[in-house]
Order: C-alpha cells, then structure tokens, then sequence
C-alpha cells in the first residue's frame, strides 16, 4: 500500500497541471489566483478520467479524492493569510532538528520556501494518515504568474461552508514572477487549531515568527 501511495505522488509530481492564467490586462488579485487553484483541484476530483489516469484501479484512493472535491469551492465563508518566518515550521510540524545544525541564509530560505509550499500536506499527514496525504498530492495544483502584489512570501487558506479548507502558498520570485501552490488541508478544524498553537506559543513566551490574519 505504501510503495502504491508512493508511486501515485511520484506520477503527480511528474504531471503537476498549471492554471490558466487570466487575458492580457486582466490581471487577477492574490485571493482569485488562489480560488482559481481551489477550482482546479476540484475539477481534477470530480473528472472521472483524470482520476483514471492517476489512479487507476485504486478504489480507496479514488473515494478519498472524491470525498476531497465534493465541497463547493466558490465561495470561501472565510479567507486567512499566514506570513513571517515559515522556518518556524519545522518546529510547529515536528520535525528534529539538531541544536548543533549551521545553516546558512540561502539554505535557511530553501527550507522555509519547501515548508510553506508542503505544510498543508504536513499537517494532513499529521492528523489524518497515508491516504489523505495521497489524495491532497494527487490533486496539488500550482500556477506562475506575475504580480506587484505579493510583498512578502505567504500562505492564504480558504474555510467553506461545506468541505475541507484550501491552503495556498504565494512565494515570491524575480520580477514580480509569484508562485502559488494550492492544496486541501484534510482537517476541518485547521484554522482553530493553527491559532491556538500560535497563541500558545505566545502565551509560553515563545516567539514563532508566523503571523494568522482574517483578511475577509
């Protein structure tokens, strides 16, 4: 069964499927980019060829990706955004890390840029197993486009009234070029459960260097 997860998330990063973006001039705000990627992931869901194609003849898979696309994505009751040091990760997803362990800047940046893109997956395999981890990877979504609005690498995540919430992560690159990755987040109790570990941490004193906004 693992070896079989295994393969499926290997086929999917291998097949990554890109947003289109919008025409000439029109040029879509941060939050549409992400509920574009929301879209897309619950196309791929509910496309029973798509599914075929990624997950053959996979039945407990095939009804998890399904389970993952039933909600409507349209229109989120609620949209946060995470920013700071996503290097605080490591810690909030525990993983070890040795006291001793020297890095330097740039790899700092390349393990913070990794963990905002994979944290909503982390934290899926954290709370749900092996099968929610394989269907929110089947359905990972990315896009690339060019935009003066992202000043700061981020996270927006997306509640809805019915269905799992969508994280996406906006890191950005020369240029104004911005790359978003969406995924599900398999816990419906996500954005309760990330503040009260922020503010734990902040009753504890503990600087985490992450910041959870309510931006509509």
């Amino acid at each position: 069964m693992k070896k079989a997860l295994l393969a499926i998330t290997i086929v999917f990063c291998a097949m990554t499927v890109f947003a289109k973006p919008k025409a000439k001039g029109q040029k879509a705000t941060l939050l549409e980019q992400g509920l574009s990627l929301a879209a897309l992931m619950r196309e791929k869901a509910n496309s029973s060829d798509y599914r075929a194609i990624l997950l053959g003849a996979n039945g407990d898979l095939d009804e998890k990706v399904r389970e993952l696309g039933a909600g409507d994505v349209s229109k989120p009751t609620a949209v946060y955004r995470l920013s700071g040091d996503f290097f605080f990760l490591v810690d909030m997803m525990g993983l070890e890390v040795s006291e001793s362990v020297n890095l330097s800047p740039a790899l700092k940046r390349d393990i913070a840029e990794r963990l905002i893109s994979g944290f909503a997956v982390m934290w899926t395999g954290k709370m749900t197993g092996e099968l929610s981890v394989a269907a929110a990877s089947v359905l990972q979504s990315q896009s690339t486009f060019v935009s003066d609005e992202l000043s700061e690498n981020c996270a927006y995540i997306y509640t809805f009234a019915e269905g799992y919430p969508v994280a996406v992560s906006f890191i950005k690159g020369d240029g104004g070029a911005v790359l978003a990755d969406a995924s599900y987040v398999v816990d419906e109790d996500f954005i309760p459960s990330l503040g009260e570990m922020l503010d734990d941490a902040k009753n504890e004193e503990m600087d985490m260097g992450l910041r959870l906004e309510k931006i509509r």
